[in-house]
C-alpha cells in the first residue's frame, strides 16, 4: 500500500484551538507496506517541534531536560551572564514544578495517541518516520536498505575505530583557531562549543546498525597525492620514491602531465610494483585540464618549472578546488609574489600553499628552526655555511637544465625582488642588536673547510620570511641570517667565480640569456647540459649545511627587549645528506604527507607559507632524519 493524502488532524476536536490551526494543512505519505492507524498518523504529523502535554509521569524528566539545556547553553560564558540566566530562569522552573496546569481533554487525547504510536513503532522497528515542512513520510525496510547502501564499497569504506571522538576534537580545534584568529567572538565561541552536534552523515554508525559491527565512511574519489610534472627530471625521482613511501603509508597517488605516452613510460619504469597509478592529462596552458587535475587531488606536488612561467596557474587552480599544494621551487621572486597575490585567498579556501619543499629550501629553513629549538636560550644571529662535494672522479652534468633556466631568469629579474619584499612587509622589523655583519667576499670560517663566499640563493630570503612569521604570530625574536657557500680548494672557488661572473653579466640582456641557455655546458664547465644528469653520478654527490648560531642563555619576556650583556652562548648544528635530487623528492613527499596527517600542527586554516612557518611545529624534522637527512648538534658553548 502506498498513498499520498491530505489529512485534517481530528478537525472536530481542534476547531476551537487557534494555536493548532496549522494541523489543518498536513500531508501524509505512506511509502511502507504497512497500514498505519489513523491515530498514529495524527500524532506523527504533529512533528518533532510539537510540545507534548506534561503529566505527573514526565514532569520531572521534562524539568531536568530544561535545566540541562539551560546549563549547556551558558557553559563557558562570563559569570555575570551565567548568574543572570540562573536567577531569572530558576524561579520560573520552580513555579512550573509546583503549579503546572491540569490536563485538558485534548491533552489526554494526545497522550492516548502517544501510547498507541509507541506501541505501533515498537512492533514495526523497520519503519522510519521523517518530517519535511508540512509533510510526514513513512518508510519501511530502512535497516536493510541502509545495510545495502553501506555495503557498496565504491561509495563507503571501513573505518576501524569510532570516528566521533576525533571529529569532535577536530571541530573544537577549529573553534579554538577561529577564536584565536578573531574570526568569531567569545560569545559565539561559547555557543558553538556547547551546541548540540551531529556526526557527519558520511558515517553509517553502528549505533543505528549494530549488527554491521564496523563504521563506514564515504569513499573519497580524490587521490591523496597527485604529482604534476611527473615526466620531468625531478618529477621522475618523486614518482620513484612516492611508489614506496605512499605504499608504506597506505596513501594513493597519481601522476599528471601533458603526454600520456611519457606518463605511461614513467609508471612502467618507476612505479611498476604499484597496482594502479592513475594518469591525469593536464597542460599548463589549459585551465580546464588543470581544474580537472586538482579536483582529483587532496595534495598536489608541483614539479613543473621554471615556476615563474608555470607555477601561478597551478596555485590559482589549487585554491579554486581546495587542494593543498607543495613545490620544489627555489625562485625567490615567484615565492614572494605568490604570497602577495594568494595568501588571503588560500586562507579563505582553507588551503595550504607551501613553496620551496625541496633541497631549496627545507634543509636551510628547518635547519634554522632546529637550531633555535636546541639553543635553550635566545638566539640572535645565525650564519649558514653550505658545502657540496663529489666522492668520485667521474665527469658529467650534475644539475638539471630546468634549474639552470630558473637561475638565469631569477638573475635577470633580481632588481624586482626588493620592491616585492617592501610590498610584502611595508612595516619593517625593529632593529636587533648586536647586528650580524656580512663577512668579506672571500673568507675562511672556523666551521667549514675551505674558502667561503656569500651565496645569493633563496635560502636566506626564505629563512628571513620564516623568522618574520614567527615574530608576527608567536612574538619570537627573529634571528638574523647570513648564508655562505664553501669550496674546499681555491681552484674550485676560482672556477665558480669565473662562471658566476659570466652568469651575472650575460643574464642582464636578452642576447646574453640566449647564449647562456643555448650553451649551458660551456658556461657551467660541464656541470649543466641539455641532457639529463646521470643518476649514477648523483649517488656520489654529498651536501652539508653548518649553522653557527650566537645568542644568550637567558630568554627575555618580550622579543623586542634588549639584552644588556653581549651574547654569551654559541651553538653549532649541521644538516647533511646525499644525492640532492633523491633528497629533494623525499623532502617534497614528506612535506605533502605532513600536510595530510598534521594539519592540526600547521598554523592557521590555510595560506601561503614558507616551509619553516608551515612545518616548524610538526614532526617533519624527525621524518627527514628517518630518511637519512641528518640534523645534529655539533657543539654548544657558554662564556
Amino acid at each position: 500500500q502506498s498513498n499520498f493524502e491530505r489529512i485534517d488532524i481530528a478537525p472536530d476536536i481542534f476547531d476551537e484551538a487557534p494555536p493548532l490551526d496549522f494541523l489543518h494543512d498536513k500531508w501524509f505519505i505512506n511509502l511502507s507496506d504497512i497500514d498505519i492507524p489513523l491515530e498514529v498518523r495524527y500524532l506523527l504529523q504533529l512533528g518533532e517541534k510539537f510540545g507534548l502535554p506534561i503529566n505527573k509521569y514526565n514532569k520531572d524528566s521534562t524539568l531536568i531536560e530544561f535545566i540541562k539545556h539551560i546549563e549547556n547553553n551558558i557553559t563557558g560564558r562570563p559569570n555575570n551572564i551565567i548568574n543572570f540566566v540562573r536567577n531569572n530562569s530558576f524561579p520560573i522552573l520552580n513555579r512550573f514544578h509546583n503549579n503546572f496546569p491540569s490536563l485538558t481533554s485534548i491533552d489526554k487525547l494526545i497522550l492516548e495517541w502517544l501510547r498507541t504510536t509507541k506501541s505501533f513503532i515498537n512492533n514495526h522497528p523497520n519503519i522510519l518516520i521523517t518530517n519535511v515542512d508540512n509533510v510526514t513520510v513513512a518508510l519501511d525496510a530502512y535497516v536493510s536498505k541502509m545495510e545495502e547502501i553501506l555495503s557498496d564499497t565504491n561509495t563507503y569504506v571501513f573505518v576501524n575505530k569510532d570516528p566521533s571522538k576525533k571529529l569532535t576534537r577536530d571541530l573544537r580545534t577549529f573553534l579554538v583557531r577561529w577564536k584565536r584568529d578573531q574570526f568569531i567572538d567569545e560569545l559565539t565561541y561559547c555557543r558553538l562549543l556547547t551546541s548540540d552536534g551531529v556526526i557527519l552523515r558520511a558515517y553509517g554508525l553502528t549505533k543505528i546498525l549494530g549488527h554491521l559491527k564496523n563504521y563506514r565512511k564515504m569513499a573519497d574519489d580524490r587521490l591523496d597525492i597527485v604529482i604534476f610534472g611527473a615526466t620531468g627530471y625531478t618529477g621522475k625521482y618523486v614518482v620513484k620514491n612516492a611508489s614506496q613511501m605512499c605504499k608504506d603509508r597506505k596513501m594513493k597517488f597519481g601522476i599528471a602531465g601533458r603526454r600520456k605516452e611519457a606518463l605511461d613510460a614513467v609508471v612502467k619504469k618507476f612505479a611498476l610494483d604499484i597496482e594502479d597509478v592513475p594518469i591525469i592529462l593536464a597542460d599548463i596552458k589549459d585551465e580546464e585540464s588543470l581544474k580537472k587535475m586538482t579536483e582529483r587531488a587532496k595534495i598536489l606536488i608541483n614539479c613543473c618549472g621554471p615556476y615563474r612561467f608555470y607555477g601561478e596557474p597551478v596555485i590559482k587552480t589549487c585554491i579554486a578546488t581546495r587542494t593543498h599544494y607543495v613545490d620544489v621551487t627555489g625562485e625567490e621572486q615567484f615565492m614572494i609574489e605568490m604570497q602577495l597575490k594568494y595568501n588571503e585567498a588560500a586562507k579563505e579556501a582553507g588551503v595550504y600553499i607551501v613553496n620551496a619543499c625541496g633541497l631549496d629550501c627545507i634543509p636551510s629553513d628547518l635547519g634554522v628552526i632546529f637550531t633555535q629549538q636546541k639553543f635553550e636560550g635566545e638566539m640572535n644571529a645565525i650564519e649558514i655555511y653550505m658545502s657540496v662535494w663529489l666522492s668520485t672522479d667521474k665527469k658529467g652534468p650534475l644539475i638539471n637544465y630546468a634549474t639552470w633556466e630558473s637561475t638565469i631568469d631569477s638573475l635577470a629579474h633580481v632588481k624586482e625582488v626588493q620592491a616585492l619584499r617592501t610590498k610584502l612587509y611595508p612595516i619593517k622589523l625593529p632593529e636587533f642588536t648586536p647586528k650580524l655583519k656580512s663577512r668579506s667576499v672571500l673568507h675562511r670560517s672556523d666551521v667549514s673547510e675551505g674558502w667561503s663566499i656569500p651565496f645569493p640563493s633563496a635560502d636566506r630570503s626564505v629563512a628571513l620570511r620564516t623568522q618574520r612569521f614567527l615574530y608576527d604570530n608567536y612574538k619570537e625574536r627573529p634571528a638574523q641570517v647570513k648564508v655562505y657557500i664553501t669550496w674546499k680548494s681555491f681552484f674550485e672557488f676560482l672556477i665558480v667565480a669565473i662562471a658566476g661572473m659570466f652568469l651575472l653579466v650575460l643574464s642582464r640582456t636578452a642576447c646574453g640569456r640566449n647564449l647562456l641557455l643555448k650553451y649551458p655546458a660551456l658556461f657551467s664547465y660541464g656541470l649543466i647540459s641539455h641532457e639529463e644528469p646521470n643518476p649514477e653520478m648523483h649517488k656520489s654527490v654529498h651536501f652539508s649545511l653548518t649553522f653557527k648560531a650566537s645568542g644568550w642563555t637567558e630568554k627575555l619576556s618580550e622579543p623586542t627587549d634588549e639584552h644588556t650583556d653581549p651574547p654569551n652562548k654559541k651553538v653549532i648544528t649541521r644538516v647533511s645528506g646525499d644525492s640532492p635530487y633523491e633528497m629533494t623528492s623525499i623532502i617534497a613527499i614528506l612535506s605533502a604527507t605532513t600536510i595530510f596527517n598534521e594539519t592540526d600542527k600547521i598554523p592557521g586554516n590555510g595560506g601561503v607559507f614558507t616551509p619553516g612557518a608551515a612545518f616548524g611545529k610538526t614532526s617533519l624534522i624527525e621524518q627527514l632524519i628517518k630518511h637519512n637527512i641528518k640534523f645534529e648538534v655539533i657543539s654548544s658553548t657558554k662564556k
